[in-house]
C-alpha cells in the first residue's frame, strides 16, 4: 500500500508533469493532420487530446525505468545502435507487410465505406504523412509505450509487461474491427497487431523511445509507395 502511494507520488510530482508535457505536446501537435483528415474540430479535440497525452506520457516518464526498461531516452550510443536495428528490422519485414496489406485492403474495401478505406489506406503524400505523424506520436505512446510502462510498474517483470501490452493492443484492435463491422481477415488483423506491438515493446526495452517509434513509422512508410 505504502509502495503504491510512493509510486503515485512520483507520477504526480511537478518534475514528472513537466517532463510529460514536453513529451505530450509534440505528440499532440503531430496528431493535428490526422484529426483534420478525420473531420474532427480542432477547437474541441485538441484540448482533450493534449490533456490525455500529458497524462499518458506521465506514465512513461515516471515508470519508464521499471522492470529493466531503459526509460524514454537512455544513453546516446544505445539509442543509435537500437535505432539502426529498428530500421533494418522494419525493412526486412516490409515484404510480409505488403503481403498482409493485400488481404487487409480487400477486407476493408468489401465494407463499401470509402471514408474507412481512405483513413486506413490513404492516397496522396499529405494523408500518408498524417498517418506517419500519428503513428510516430499517438500510436507509439498511447498504444505501446505508456501501457508497457504501466504494466512494468504493476508487475515489475519485463516479459509479463510486454505480454500484457500485446494483449491490450490486440483487444483494442478487436474492438475497432467489431465497431467497423470488419468480418473478413480478422485473425490476420490481430496477428499483425500482436507482432508489431511485441517488436515495438522489445525495441523500447532495448533502446528507448526512438527505436520503437522508428520501427512503427518505417513500417507505415510503405503507404508512400501507393501514393
Amino acid at each position: 500500500m505504502l509502495r503504491g502511494v510512493i509510486e503515485m507520488r512520483s507520477y504526480l510530482t511537478e518534475r514528472n508533469l513537466v517532463r510529460a508535457s514536453l513529451v505530450g505536446v509534440p505528440i499532440t501537435l503531430a496528431a493535428v493532420p490526422r484529426l483534420i483528415d478525420g473531420g474532427y474540430r480542432l477547437g474541441q479535440s485538441l484540448p482533450v487530446l493534449l490533456t490525455g497525452m500529458i497524462l499518458v506520457a506521465g506514465a512513461a516518464t515516471a515508470w519508464g525505468e521499471r522492470a529493466g526498461l531503459p526509460g524514454l531516452f537512455p544513453a546516446r550510443p544505445r539509442i543509435l545502435r537500437w535505432s539502426a536495428v529498428a530500421v533494418v528490422l522494419a525493412l526486412l519485414l516490409m515484404p510480409l507487410a505488403f503481403w498482409i496489406d493485400q488481404t487487409l485492403r480487400g477486407a476493408v474495401a468489401a465494407l463499401g465505406v470509402p471514408e474507412l478505406m481512405r483513413l486506413n489506406y490513404p492516397e496522396g503524400a499529405k494523408p500518408v504523412l498524417a498517418v506517419l505523424l500519428w503513428t510516430g506520436g499517438f500510436g507509439t505512446m498511447f498504444l505501446h509505450i505508456a501501457p508497457l510502462c504501466v504494466f512494468a510498474r504493476l508487475t515489475n517483470n519485463l516479459r509479463a509487461s510486454i505480454l500484457c501490452t500485446v494483449a491490450l493492443r490486440v483487444g483494442i484492435m478487436a474492438l475497432h474491427l467489431a465497431k467497423e463491422g470488419v468480418g473478413a481477415a480478422v485473425p490476420l488483423f490481430l496477428v499483425s497487431a500482436a507482432g508489431s506491438a511485441a517488436l515495438c515493446c522489445w525495441l523500447f526495452a532495448r533502446g528507448g523511445l526512438l527505436p520503437a517509434t522508428l520501427f512503427l513509422v518505417v513500417q507505415e512508410a510503405r503507404l508512400l509507395l501507393g501514393c
